[in-house]
């Protein structure tokens, strides 16, 4: 089964706003945990490769 995740549309807001946003950043680190909630292990493997993306903490 597949599920989507929607965390936010660019049409209406800026690509900024939604990258910062709690719900997207609480996607970020459920994807960072040892066990990402949803994720195939074809998948995991990818996001895996792209631990330390993204803006400095």
């Amino acid at each position: 089964m597949h599920s989507e995740v929607s965390l936010g549309n660019v049409r209406e807001q800026p690509f900024a706003e939604i990258w910062a946003s709690e719900r997207y950043q609480a996607f970020r680190a459920a994807l960072q945990s040892d066990a990402p909630p949803g994720v195939p292990p074809r998948l995991r493997r990818q996001v895996d490769s792209l631990r330390g993306c993204g803006p400095a903490a």
